[in-house]
């Protein structure tokens, strides 16, 4: 496992308040600026570069995709070279792709509290619940039914308009399903579809 300097554990603890923060990126000048003492903006990749690495060997996205070089907009070619490392495959996509795609999964991972843990940083980021049911039964919310019961939802919904004027189709409300991910959410019929992890 990569082991971090300590000017590296600081910035990695800047970049996960920043995840914290919500913040969709930074700047290297800025990142720099918020560890104590301050980090010369030009050292920056190199630094984040290794964390980047730690966060492949915890199965985690690339985090120092979010550092960018604030006349492009995007991450600086360094990065691009250190992911077509650990994915060669990517050699086909542009760097600016590979950059966005990187974001995204940033912006959607839910498990950044392996790194804190690991380098024992101390931030409240989001953790699985482990008292949310693994298993849930779709939808059975006052939201989608308000004023209906249970019998109403099966008889009148799932039994009639769902199959005659839906087509058995059942697109669940926009902010999804408080639920971990690999919940095993049931519908109709004992059909089973796998949750994907929510933002919360």
């Amino acid at each position: 496992m990569t082991k971090l300097t300590d000017k590296e554990i600081k910035l990695a603890e800047q970049l996960l308040l920043s995840i914290k923060n919500m913040e969709l990126h930074i700047g290297y000048k800025e990142l720099g600026e918020r560890v104590v003492p301050p980090i010369f903006h030009r050292q920056v990749p190199n630094y984040i570069g290794e964390i980047s690495k730690l966060c492949y060997e915890l199965g985690l996205p690339f985090l120092s995709a979010k550092v960018i070089n604030k006349d492009t907009k995007t991450a600086g070619y360094g990065f691009y070279k250190l992911y077509l490392d650990y994915f060669p495959e990517a050699k086909n996509l542009t760097p600016d792709q590979v950059y966005f795609e990187e974001c995204k999964k940033i912006n959607d991972c839910t498990e950044w509290y392996k790194l804190a843990d690991y380098l024992h940083i101390e931030i409240d980021l989001s953790r699985p619940n482990d008292e949310l049911p693994s298993i849930r039964i779709l939808p059975m919310s006052k939201e989608e039914f308000p004023e209906m019961d249970i019998e109403d939802v099966q008889n009148d919904y799932f039994l009639g308009d769902l199959i005659e004027h839906q087509n058995g189709m059942y697109y669940y409300r926009n902010s999804g399903m408080n639920s971990i991910s690999g919940t095993l959410v049931l519908g109709l019929a004992g059909e089973s579809y796998s949750s994907s992890p929510q933002t919360r």
